[in-house]
């Protein structure tokens, strides 16, 4: 992750230490299904991966934040109801750029998603500036419905 966004010059984007990478990896791991983590590998190296997860918004509104004592339940049973698979992170690392991995995986991902029966397909933030990922979006059907966008001055 840290290799794909930094040359890219993602706004807001810092670099994970091993520390953070390990903490998030906590986090989310109890709760990631494995059918919504694609990756591709190159030998060793992995060369592009994308990551979903159900949509469980409606479970944390429902339980105001508070996961316990049984906060949690809202949450689990959010992920189960929803329909709408959330796609948070992505990425493909500059030298295997334009060949087709972008595809491949958008592909897959709609395809454990459909048999999952998941209907809607939402990305995490994506910034309008980042022509290349709406263009990729919006070929396989995608349709904008929000917008992203950073205002600058200099002081």
């Amino acid at each position: 992750m840290n290799e794909c966004y930094i040359n890219n010059n993602i706004y807001g984007y810092a670099p994970l230490d091993e520390k953070e990478m390990n903490d998030l990896a906590k986090r989310y791991l109890p709760v990631v299904d494995p059918r919504f983590v694609k990756a591709v590998l190159h030998g060793d190296e992995v060369a592009s991966f994308i990551i979903a997860m159900p949509d469980m918004s409606a479970g944390i509104q429902k339980c105001r934040g508070h996961l316990f004592p049984f906060g949690f339940v809202h949450v689990l049973r959010a992920a189960k109801k929803t329909k709408q698979l959330d796609l948070l992170l992505g990425a493909i690392k500059e030298k295997y750029r334009g060949y087709g991995l972008d595809a491949l995986m958008g592909f897959k991902t709609f395809e454990s998603a459909w048999e999952a029966g998941y209907e809607i397909l939402d990305t995490h933030h994506e910034m309008e500036a980042n022509v290349r990922v709406r263009a990729e979006m919006e070929r396989m059907g995608g349709k904008k419905y929000k917008l992203f966008r950073v205002f600058k001055k200099a002081l």
